[in-house]
């Protein structure tokens, strides 16, 4: 009985090692190794133009094992701006590289006053794995969202309220910006 206490123990100790040595897996592919920017666009869906002078948000989060469950753990956040073309680049070697090792590929919020937000990946995980070789990820079509009623509006604001402001001040403009014109 005692050596079977003694190996369930030695299980709960070994497990979150073991787990958090997996290296940034997201299915078959790893941010670890992989370097190059994340470049994409952000054009409006309805007449393919370019949404210039959106906010970009690359958030990055990283898996904290535990016995009974896996929490997810803000790291860190790069913001940019679209640039007249609609073009953006998230360039962030520096944030990889130090990441810990089960850190996923970022998550991007791209947002702009009167359009629905985007959350999630521009493109397929072999492509972020690739990015070094792509010119360009993907293409982000935002919807317009006209201002119809508060309720709908309000399903529309996307929150951050694990990154704090001072890195993504221009995401935050953009949702305050939003919030006025919706009189909130």
């Amino acid at each position: 009985m005692q050596s079977t206490i003694k190996i369930f123990l030695l299980f709960l100790i070994l497990l979150p090692i073991s787990s958090g040595c997996a290296a940034r897996r997201t299915g078959d592919y790893s941010l670890w190794g992989t370097r190059g920017p994340y470049r994409g666009q952000v054009v409006d869906a309805r007449t393919n133009l370019p949404i210039r002078g959106a906010a970009v948000v690359a958030a990055w989060y990283y898996e904290l094992y535990a016995v009974v469950q896996t929490n997810t753990q803000f790291y860190d956040a790069v913001e940019v701006l679209t640039d007249d073309q609609g073009y953006f680049v998230v360039n962030a070697p520096e944030i990889e590289r130090r990441a810990p090792s089960n850190t996923d590929f970022p998550v991007f919020t791209i947002f702009k006053p009167r359009y629905r937000f985007f959350k999630g990946w521009f493109a397929d995980e072999k492509d972020m794995a690739e990015r070094r070789n792509r010119p360009l990820l993907g293409v982000v079509k935002l919807e317009p969202n006209p201002i119809r009623g508060r309720e709908a509006a309000n399903e529309n604001i996307p929150i951050y309220d694990d990154i704090p402001p001072e890195k993504i001040p221009n995401f935050v403009k953009a949702v305050k910006e939003y919030r006025s014109q919706i009189g909130r």
